[in-house]
Order: C-alpha cells, then structure tokens, then sequence
C-alpha cells in the first residue's frame, strides 16, 4: 500500500485557519432534547481567506463573527456541506495572517443515535423515565456537538461551561473550578482547561448519578459514577483502575497527566467504552459489577475494558495518531496493553492463553477474506473511518504488537515505548515514528520488519515438511486464505518461525525472511518432533506435512495450552479453507482425550460450532458430528455438574459453561433435563438455582427445547430486573427459540420499547447463529430493512453488526447472490456498511465451497 499517494486523497478541512483553543458553553434542554451553545475558538489564519470551514453535523449555526486585535467582522454568509458534514462562515473581507477569534452561537439535538450530544433514558429512583445528556464523539461526532475541527491532527485546549438543570450533575474531561446559579435556577459549572488534544477526545455528562471514589497511589483522584444506589457494584472496577492506573504510570515511565480520572455508565451506549481523556464512558454491564449476578466472564472483561482505556490515556490521548490511517496505534496497542494490564493484576487468570483464543483468532478468521483490509488503511472520509474500528485494527493489531515484543524482548520493546511517548507527548504520529524510536532502542530496522504486517492485506500459511532425506525440515510460505490455495498471490512476510521441541525448547531459524527454504532442524537432531509458532506468539498458520504429524500428535500432552490451542484452531481453519480435510480435523481431537484446558476446549467448541453451522440443514451429517461432540463434552458436563466447587480455579469455572452447552447442543438429554429443573427453580424465585455463570446456557437450553411457557418466564425476567447484564444474559438466550411462532415473538420483542437499541444485537446475533432461525431472522431483516436502516445505519457501527449476523452463516451460492442482489436493489445508502457486506458475502461462498468438500467426507462417519 502507498499511504502517501493515498493520503492525497483524504477529504480534510483547509490548512489556512487553524484552531488554538476553543472556550465552548452548552446548555441541553433534556425535555425539548435540543441544546445552545457558544463557542469562541482562538485561531491562527496561515493564509488570507474570506471564509472559515468547519465540521458540522446537524448542527444551526445562527450568528458568527471573527475578531482580530481591534477588529471585527460579523459573517456575511453561512452555508452548509451535508455531505461533507461541513459549514463554512464567508465574512465580506479577507481575515488577515495571524491570530483571530473566531464566535459562533449555534443550536442542535440531542439525539437518540447514541452519537455526539445525544440522550439516554432511564429510570430515576422514583419510577420516572428520565434522560440524560451524554456523549460519544469517536471518531468523527464532535461535529454534532459544536462547529469545530473534527480531525485528530488539529488539536487544541479546551475551556467547557455547561448550564445544566438544579437537580443534574455534570461532568467533563477536567475538574470543576466554579459552579454558580442562575436567575432561572439552572446551574453554570465551568470546568478546569484541558491539556491539548483531539476532538474526538472531549466529553460532557449531564445526569443524576453518585459516585465511589479512591486515590492511586501515584495521587490520581479516580471516580466509578453509577447509577443512584449501585455504588456498590463501582468498587471492582474502582479498584482495578487505581491499580492499572499505577502500573500504566511505570510501565510507561510517565505520569497520568491529569488531576482525576472518572469513570462512568451510561444506560445507552453503542460500544464497549470509550477513552475521553479524564472522562471515560461505559455500557453499564463494561463496568459495574454484582457478585451475585454477573457471571465470571463477564467481571473478567470489566477488568480487560478497564485496561484497555486507561492504556488509552497514553496511547491515544497523550501521544494520537495523525489520521484514522493509524487508528491501529490507538487500538491495537490499547488491546495489547489491556490484556498486559489484566494480567498484571489478576496473574491467576491466566489472560495471556486467552489472547490466543479470543484477539488473535478474530485476527486470523476475518483477516483470511479477500474482503480484508491492511491494518494501516488509508480513510477518506467519515464513512471510512467508521468501517474499520474492526477485528483488524483492534485484534490484528495487538497480535503483531505482541509479535514484535516477543521478537524484540519486552525489556527492550518498553523502552523504546517509553522514548516514543516522550518524543511526541500532546502531539500526532504515524506508525513510522514508533518503528522508528524501537528501532533505536533494539538496533534492528523495526520498520523493514513491522511494514509488511501492518501495509499488506493478510498473513501467511507457513507449510512444513521434509526434505528427500525425510530428515531435514523445509518450509514454504504462501497467503493464507478461506478461499482456498492461490499460486497467482505472491505476498510475503517476514516470519518469526518460532520453532522449538514439544517441551519448549527454541530451535532452528528466527525469522524466515523467503518464500521458501531449507531449514537447519534436523528432526534426528531434536527428537523427532518440531512446532513452529512456539505459543502463537506471531499471526500465521502453520501445515504440518503427513509425514510430520504423527510425532506431533504423540507429544500433544506435552505441549502449553497455547500450542494445543494453535493445532486445533490451525487444523479447522486449514480444513475450512481446503488446505487439509474436514475429517483430518475431526481426527485430530482424538489426541485430546481428557483435555481440561479452559482455552483448548473452546477451541475445540469454535471448530465443532463452525462445523454444525455449515450442516445446518444436513440432519444426517449433524447428527453425525453430534456424536464426536458427545464424546468430547458430555464427560467433562458431567464432571463438573451446575453447581462450582468452594475455591475452584478460574479456568474451571469458565470451563463449565462451554461444556454444558456444547454437551446440549450435542443432544445429552441427561445434561439437558438438569438444566430444564434448575430454570423451572429459577423462575420460580429460587435466585441461588442457578450461578451466574450458567445463566445464559440455562436459560437458551430450556428455551431451545422449550415453548412458549419459557419465552414468557425469560421476558418476565427481562422485565423485571433493571441490571443490564441481565438483561443482555437474557437476550442472547432469547435467540436460542426454535420455533416459527417463538422466533416471530423474539423478534417483536427485540425491537419494542423494552429494549434498548444498543442491546437488541445481542438477540439478532444469537438468532443469526441459531441454526433453526438463520433462515426466519433474514426474511425478517430484509421486510425490516428500511426501519432497521433508519435506526442504526448514521450513528453507529451497529448497522454493519446487524448485516453480519444476518447474511454470513449461509453456505450456498445461491445465498450468496442472493445477498449480494438484495443489498444493490435497496436504493439505500450502503457506504457505510460496504465492508460488511462484501465480507459476508465472501463468507458465504467460502461456506459453500467448504460444504461441497466436506460432505463426501463426513458421510464416511454415517
């Protein structure tokens, strides 16, 4: 990829007035749900122009004026791009070189997209709907805010006063310095200055809410805001952010830069969290935790989330990228570092093993479609931008950042981290200025390495196997991907081979730099047995020859959890993509018996799930799956039964859930009935019955063989509790109904009043995957297309989740046109789903490819 001759193309505000500071006064009326502002921006004109263009999105400017030293002009004209998102402010005479003061006062909604200034329902301690004023400006909805240089690379200080109403809080990215009232009764909080940064960056909160608070011990004030009375349920992720806050501070080798950090939840949020410097949002169920109802899992992520934002306060905030080209700097390292963060506090999680089932796996899977992209991918506009906050930017991301660190040595990596952020504090940056500074501290051309991982589409398959004296290994790299072998691809990467014997130990080549080659391994030499990708510690896939294998699979007990975990994952997505045999992956897992490996066992799971995906209308060949499941899952459900043991292992009891619900979906009525008498406990007000880690399996079990008496128990629940873990637990096991009627039912529910739209996914998501629904759900996508588009399609990312979950998991051509036809004949604006579906599409006919090749091959299992 040429960055620079891409560049040329991005759609950017003009350079000749350029914003120093802006002094921003907001008023939100959350009755009328619209707000006033003001805004004056000290700027530094470059060039004489008669007109100033500023980002601006559903905003009305009503009255501007530019002032410079005793001058002042008032704005001859303002007109607006609604495509560009812009509004431009022509003055009669030309605005001199040099610095001015530009004013405007403008008006705009609160809206409910869950993007910019929008609102968020709730219901206050009295029973009242009520809302609250929020925001969500990543990436490019500042504009929905206030006119204003909406790019990372222009930053500026800011100085924030909001007029609120008596009985709300307020909150921003500073201290409050002064709150005073008004003759109406309304109050006027002005904040603190903040440091300078991007846009993108700034955030207001205007509720009822309380707080939990605590002091790190590097002296940073630090605030859970919560929902009145849940204080309680901030403590968890109080205490892991002062932790993290503290490490973040040495392991960075530079202080938090700010004089408070809050954290709060939001009732309505489309993401996970979002970083604001000083001010970070949550979905509710990202940050507050009740022991007696949030599933281990799920505290488990709390903490990642926690991490990985606070990581952002250095990577992203203090130190940005210079355009959304390098939105991987921001989010790959906070995915990396978040998972550092995790393992630093809570060691006995054993995080690291789950990276490799969790990042680097949705790295590997979308990143083998053609329909891919390069983590540093040139965005032209907004619409661009939006479509890759993506497994690649995010997971692919932080798998070649833990490469490198690997490759480099985590002494070594930190301190070149540590030089980068020094260098180039409160300023933006590319991906060369980081190669740059590891170049240093390591000695070695960083760039030479890392540039053919973040610039090329893809990654390799490395295939071993062995010379003519069937003793000396040689390799050959090729592009790996789900659409079979392609002789015509000639890309190439730089390896980092990882070979070493079962028991860990490195051997041979570090790094394999060709396309193929002799190796130095000599099988005689170490044992007969070699593994390349030592712990998956590098993004690639590895083929072992035949002739190679059967020493492998003898050593299997040897091997880390992470290697294991490697071969299975490896050994489906070969299989998948027609490198290697479904059935040869099937026959693998017969080296797995007595596997207890939290991380192997779900490996395990994806393989078999994606398999009974694939068949879902192929009873026979299912069924014949569903006995290879059985013997797998069916023990181990049985060994560790519902109820956990008094100081079990973390990995055990997130094994227990994926076991008991693959041994349902395998047909163990035996597994099933225990779970159908605990739900009936359950609903009927035994809240101990079942452990919070169980919830959702227990509940999508009795749903899945169940009717209406179980959709409306579950409803009920739904209805009845405020917390939103729960409510999510329970609409993802909604999607688990098998009947026409209860999936028309879970539909209906889905999109009424009761749920919010950010978590109606959940639902659409489970329905897409359940094999009974696949077909009803995109009947009902497609008749809802338009209402669905109106929704979702301008505030958020949701829309491309929505297109994904709907189309992908077919497996026929057919399909596939049929999808393709579907989304050209809408009349739709698609630009900013384009991605998603281009990527489903092309997963469809890699199902369908895969489908073709396997089921000659599992008809010898009938």
């Amino acid at each position: 990829i040429n960055l620079n001759k891409m560049a040329d193309d991005r759609v950017l505000l003009p350079s000749t007035v350029l914003p120093q500071h802006y002094d921003l006064r907001l008023s939100p009326d959350l009755k009328e749900f619209t707000f006033d502002g003001a805004v004056n921006v000290d700027v530094d004109v470059t060039e004489a122009v008669s007109s100033v263009t500023m980002h601006s999105n559903e905003i009305e400017v009503k009255t501007a004026k530019v002032t410079f030293g005793d001058s002042e002009q008032q704005s001859s004209s303002i007109t607006y791009n609604v495509k560009d998102e812009t509004v431009t402010v022509s003055f009669p005479k030309p605005l001199p070189v040099g610095k001015a003061k530009l004013s405007l006062t403008f008006a705009g909604i609160l809206n409910d997209k869950m993007a910019g200034f929008y609102r968020s329902k709730y219901t206050s301690t009295d029973g009242e709907e009520r809302y609250m004023a929020v925001t969500q400006f990543e990436a490019t909805d500042a504009r929905r805010a206030l006119p204003c240089w909406d790019e990372p690379a222009r930053k500026a200080t800011f100085d924030v006063t909001m007029v609120v109403p008596k009985d709300r809080k307020c909150l921003s990215n500073m201290p409050s310095i002064s709150s005073e009232t008004n003759e109406d009764g309304s109050t006027v909080v002005k904040f603190d200055r903040t440091p300078k940064m991007s846009t993108y960056l700034l955030a207001f909160v205007v509720g009822e809410f309380e707080a939990v608070t605590s002091k790190a011990s590097i002296g940073t004030i630090v605030s859970v805001h919560t929902p009145i009375g849940q204080t309680k349920e901030g403590e968890f992720a109080l205490e892991v952010a002062c932790k993290v806050l503290d490490y973040f501070s040495e392991f960075f080798d530079e202080a938090y830069p700010l004089p408070k950090l809050d954290m709060i939840a939001i009732p309505d949020f489309a993401a996970g969290a979002m970083e604001n410097w000083g001010l970070v949002t949550y979905r509710a169920a990202r940050l507050l935790y009740d022991p007696k109802r949030t599933s281990l899992s799920a505290k488990q992520g709390i903490a990642y989330v926690v991490g990985h934002e606070l990581a952002h306060q250095w990577f992203g905030n203090l130190v940005t990228m210079e355009w959304w080209t390098h939105l991987w700097l921001n989010e790959g390292f906070a995915t990396w570092v978040g998972w550092l963060a995790t393992d630093h506090v809570f060691p006995e999680w054993k995080v690291w093993e789950q990276f490799v089932g969790n990042e680097l796996e949705r790295a590997l899977d979308l990143d083998s479609l053609r329909s891919s992209h390069a983590i540093e991918v040139e965005c032209k506009n907004s619409a661009d931008v939006d479509q890759i906050f993506d497994a690649i930017s995010y997971c692919k991301g932080a798998s070649v950042i833990r490469m490198l660190a690997s490759v480099l040595g985590l002494d070594v990596f930190k301190q070149g981290l540590r030089a980068y952020l020094k260098k180039h504090k409160y300023a933006n940056t590319v991906s060369e200025d980081l190669w740059s500074a590891l170049s240093a501290a390591s000695g070695r051309d960083v760039g030479a390495i890392m540039n053919k991982w973040t610039r090329q589409v893809g990654y390799p398959v490395l295939s071993l196997s062995l010379a003519d004296d069937k003793d000396t290994v040689v390799y050959n790299q090729q592009r790996f991907l789900a659409t079979g072998p392609d002789a015509s691809d000639s890309s190439l990467w730089p390896v980092p081979a990882g070979f070493c014997k079962p028991d860990g130990t490195s051997i041979g080549e570090s790094l394999l730099e060709s396309k193929e080659g002799t190796s130095s391994i000599k099988l005689s030499a170490v044992g007969g047995c070699v593994k390349a990708n030592q712990n998956c510690q590098s993004p690639f896939r590895v083929s072992y020859h035949a002739e190679m294998l059967p020493s492998l699979l003898k050593e299997i007990p040897k091997l880390g959890a992470k290697d294991r975990t490697g071969l299975v994952s490896d050994a489906f997505a070969l299989a998948k993509s027609g490198y290697s045999s479904t059935l040869d992956a099937l026959k693998l897992l017969d080296s797995y018996a007595g596997e207890t490996s939290y991380i192997v066992i779900r490996s395990i799971a994806s393989g078999i799930a994606d398999l009974n995906s694939l068949l879902f209308e192929e009873e026979e060949l299912t069924k014949a799956v569903h006995k290879v499941s059985l013997k797998i899952f069916s023990p181990l459900a049985e060994k560790l039964g519902f109820v956990p043991e008094e100081g079990e292992s973390h990995e055990v009891s997130l094994l227990r859930p994926i076991a008991i619900s693959c041994a349902v979906r395998a047909g163990d009525s035996k597994i099933l009935d225990q779970a159908k008498a605990l739900f009936t406990k359950y609903v009927n007000g035994e809240e101990t019955a079942i452990h919070p880690d169980l919830r959702r399996t227990v509940f999508a079990a009795s749903l899945g063989h169940g009717g209406q008496e179980e959709l409306d128990a579950l409803i009920k629940l739904y209805k009845g509790t405020d917390a939103s873990d729960q409510k999510t637990t329970i609409l993802s096991a909604l999607g688990a109904a098998s009947t026409e009627s209860l999936i028309n039912q879970v539909l209906e529910f889905n999109f009424s009043a009761d749920v919010r739209n950010q978590d109606s996914v959940f639902t659409i998501g489970a329905l897409g995957q359940n094999t009974k629904s696949r077909r009803q759900v995109y009947k009902w996508f497609k008749e809802n297309y338009a209402s669905l588009h109106e929704r979702f399609y301008s505030g958020s990312f949701l829309f491309g989740r929505y297109v994904s979950f709907t189309t992908s998991h077919f497996a026929t051509k057919e399909m596939a046109d049929e999808v393709k036809t579907f989304f050209e004949s809408t009349g739709l604006d698609t630009d900013r789903i384009n991605r998603a579906i281009d990527q489903s599409i092309e997963n469809i006919r890699v199902n369908a490819k895969w489908l073709q090749a396997a089921k000659p091959e599992l008809a010898t299992l009938l």
